[in-house]
């Protein structure tokens, strides 16, 4: 029930007034993260690094649209705001005393799959069916309003109030994904700590993100599966997997289709409504079967099935679509019994067949579940002219690079510089120019003259501040993902459109020796003399301003390339 985009975990539904849960790389800050449904402000309830939660609208119900902002990523998408009422004709029973309570789900109308319900009842009274009871709500069961309508009989137990809830779980948040198969998508990165973050394709087509407390093993690359076989899930949501094993692709002939296979005992249920049935192999060795069903299978040990819809899993575990309990295939067979001959019956006339009705495409040319994330990133360019300055608390003037802007505009000196290496153009992906100013600085080139040096002095100096600034290209980049009916067929597509502005940029970093969290102050001292070095402050302050546009830069050609 969610979409990820690779950074944030955001849900494609919720119920009116309850918690919309978004999980994610969060600065903890909600002054900078807004949440719209249906044109609506969600109200902000709370945000720690990894998840960011608010209220939904009440007043907004039925299939609409969500509007999410963290800082400078924004993502629009399709989101469905359920509304769930309960009344009941008493609310407060005597022993034996009767109540109805009625149900009524709204905002249902156009769904597709079917919608977690979770109800349940305390107090004073027992509800007909069980006080706790989860329900499936399928398409057919909706009305033409949207709505899903039930009721209940509820009969006292004591003398008192009761109490009946009922929520829909969209959010109902990640669970374990013991004895599940998973494919890889992509090579394991560092996270945080000794954390290592892998995202993954379920077999219901679903991605994922899990995480490994350590870096996992080479089985775990792109385009293999793995069976995970032991995780757990953290309070901010986050999967970490325990233990693995690699696996075979679950696409392979499956050697249990149609075979009759041997129980060994009673299902074990699974997760997400799979039963787990174990069984004796065609080979004879121990094996197990998962299947989907909404009620324990009626197997025991010692009946016999025959498996349809099989997939394996592993080299002992299938997933089967259904069985059948059948007899001991090792069950001597009754005599045949002997022949007589019986009279040529007539013919019977062909069964008329009524032809099945075709399934309709899709109409071509349409989309849907269509999601925009738009990132702004600030970037140098090869005509950006850099202007840099130093100033000390110890009444020393302020001096500016006056070469500076004459260096970045020059191809001829940078190539000097670079022993070759000339600026890319603009549309260059991944931090060229920043990279190209790191090395003019790293070769040890002044940016500042000798004269306006020796007029700053270095006595006294216990606080220096440098300052750049130049001209950035401001990037508004748009990845969109949505689905299009194509031949018939609902494919998966994605754009990348962006716009460019020229803005004005300045970024100032001030070093204190006697606040120095960070122990900076000794590289901008001499290692020998422990005082203040003009030289190495120049150096090193320039080389911290210049890596933080070349940040921007990465980051923006990573964007563009995953889109493109």
């Amino acid at each position: 029930f969610s979409v990820d985009d690779g950074n944030f975990q955001i849900p494609e539904g919720g119920q009116t007034g309850g918690w919309i849960k978004m999980i994610g790389s969060f600065d903890g800050d909600l002054t900078n993260t807004e949440l719209g449904v249906g044109g609506k402000k969600a109200n902000p309830l709370a945000e720690s690094p990894r998840q960011s939660v608010f209220q939904s609208p009440r007043d907004v119900i039925g299939p609409t649209d969500l509007e999410f902002r963290e800082g400078n990523t924004r993502i629009k998408q399709n989101f469905r705001n359920i509304d769930v009422k309960l009344t009941a004709s008493k609310l407060k029973l005597m022993k034996g005393e009767t109540s109805r309570v009625s149900l009524n789900v709204s905002g249902l109308q156009g769904i597709e799959d079917e919608v977690p319900l979770h109800i349940s009842c305390t107090g004073s009274a027992d509800m007909q069916g069980g006080n706790i009871q989860n329900l499936q709500i399928s398409p057919a069961q909706v009305n033409g309003e949207g709505q899903f309508l039930q009721s209940r009989a509820l009969v006292g137990n004591k003398v008192g109030n009761f109490n009946v809830t009922a929520t829909v779980l969209f959010n109902a948040g990640p669970v374990v994904l013991n004895n599940n198969l998973v494919h890889v998508e992509r090579v394991a990165t560092k996270k945080w700590g000794n954390y290592w973050g892998v995202k993954v394709k379920t077999l219901d087509g679903k991605f994922k993100w899990i995480y490994f407390r350590d870096k996992p093993t080479d089985a775990v690359v792109p385009c293999k599966w793995i069976m995970i076989t032991d995780s757990e899930v953290e309070s901010d949501g986050d999967i970490i997997v325990k233990g693995f094993q690699p696996a075979d692709d679950p696409n392979k002939p499956c050697l249990l289709e149609n075979k009759t296979v041997h129980v060994e005992g009673s299902p074990i249920q699974l997760p997400n409504g799979r039963w787990q049935i174990t069984i004796t192999l065609p080979n004879g060795e121990k094996g197990y079967i998962n299947l989907r069903s909404p009620k324990k299978p009626d197997l025991k040990l010692c009946n016999w099935i025959k498996v349809s819809g099989c997939k394996k899993l592993n080299s002992k575990t299938f997933e089967v679509d259904g069985y059948d309990v059948t007899e001991d295939p090792n069950k001597p067979k009754p005599p045949a019994p002997v022949y007589t001959p019986t009279p040529t019956p007539k013919p019977v006339p062909a069964p008329v067949t009524t032809p099945v009705p075709k399934v309709t495409p899709c109409p071509e040319g349409t989309k849907r579940k269509e999601k925009s994330t738009i990132k702004e990133f600030e970037i140098l360019s090869k005509g950006s002219q850099l202007s840099f300055s130093i100033e000390m608390n110890n009444g020393g003037g302020r001096a500016a690079a006056a070469g500076m802007a004459a260096w970045l505009g020059g191809i001829k000196k940078l190539g000097d510089v670079l022993k070759g290496r000339f600026l890319p153009d603009d549309q260059a992906l991944g931090g060229g120019i920043a990279d190209a100013a790191l090395t003019y600085v790293e070769l040890g080139e002044g940016i500042i003259s000798a004269l306006a040096k020796s007029n700053l002095g270095n006595s006294r100096v216990s606080e220096v501040s440098a300052t750049l600034s130049t001209k950035l290209i401001k990037v508004t980049a748009t990845c969109t993902k949505f689905e299009i009916c194509e031949d018939g067929v609902w494919r998966n597509k994605q754009t990348y459109s962006e716009e460019r502005q020229l803005v004005d940029y300045t970024d100032t970093i001030t070093l204190q020796a006697h606040n120095d969290p960070r122990n900076e102050w000794r590289n901008v001292t001499d290692p020998s003399t422990g005082g203040f070095d003009v030289d190495r402050a120049e150096k090193y302050l320039m080389k911290k301003l210049i890596e933080k546009l070349k940040k921007n830069e990465e980051a923006y050609g990573k964007f563009k390339k995953d889109c493109k």
